[in-house]
């Protein structure tokens, strides 16, 4: 299929990685060497928008505004990767069991001001170009970037967030995900309007820092290990049914990640 990639992020960087199969094109104002640029004259089968939030004199805006009104009046899906920070998280609770889970029927609250213009951006889509798809990723991790990467390195500035529960993806399973609406959408097949991208294992950090306690023969410093768990569960309705999970945790996420570092 013949796509186009509004970014060139982490995330759009690892679609051209993993999925050489497509014809990737990108719309960046400064593009790395070695992707190939928007053509104004092709047709795409879907655009995949990995841009945030730009505010320019404190207002929200949308930086290829003409070019994704060119490509939507041809009928073109855009999947719009946003993230889970839309919702509340400064929960806390004696249990990991105890605390508050949100799927795509939950309703939001951004307590921070990024998760603020994530949703706004999400609204100014939907309302500018009807039918966008909305992904919301958790914590997104991959090759290069990755916690056990960082404590690898004997960087542990992350334990300062404490016993935090985490909803994360590999960006592996988080371009699989966008591939599957945006194919299902080429298609004329019906897809759900919001997703969110997280595998289906959240866990806290005092799990997390144990496993890689173990898995480098570390020792990760902090008060951790006695601190209530924090933050709240994202789930998704859909995803069982979009893809199957290459990495359905962090476990087989950072196994990978580490392996591909140490090769």
């Amino acid at each position: 299929m013949k796509i186009l990639v509004a970014g060139a992020s982490f995330t759009g960087k690892h679609l051209l990685r993993y999925f050489p199969e497509h014809e990737l094109h990108f719309l960046s104002r400064s593009l790395p060497t070695g992707l190939r640029a928007y053509d104004p004259a092709a047709a795409y089968d879907f655009l995949i928008d990995t841009v945030p939030a730009v505010v320019v004199d404190g207002v929200l805006t949308l930086p290829y505004a003409s070019e994704f009104t060119r490509i939507a009046s041809q009928g073109t899906r855009i999947i719009h990767v946003s993230s889970t920070s839309v919702f509340p998280d400064t929960f806390s609770a004696d249990r990991e069991s105890d605390l508050p889970v949100f799927d795509e029927n939950s309703p939001t609250g951004p307590e921070g001001e990024s998760g603020k213009q994530r949703l706004e951006l999400e609204q100014l889509m939907v309302s500018t170009f009807p039918g966008t798809v909305i992904l919301r990723a958790g914590g997104i991790y991959g090759p290069g970037r990755c916690i056990a990467l960082q404590m690898a390195r004997g960087d542990f500035s992350r334990v300062t967030v404490g016993n935090k529960l985490v909803s994360r993806i590999h960006v592996h399973d988080l371009c699989k995900l966008a591939l599957a609406l945006g194919q299902r959408s080429a298609r004329k097949m019906p897809v759900p309007f919001l997703v969110h991208a997280v595998d289906p294992n959240p866990s806290a950090n005092a799990e997390v820092f144990a496993f890689l306690e173990n898995t480098l023969r570390i020792t990760v410093p902090g008060t951790w290990r006695n601190e209530k768990p924090t933050g709240r569960k994202i789930r998704s309705i859909y995803t069982a049914d979009l893809i199957e999970f290459t990495y359905p945790s962090y476990r087989e996420g950072y196994a990978a990640v580490l392996k591909e570092a140490q090769g």
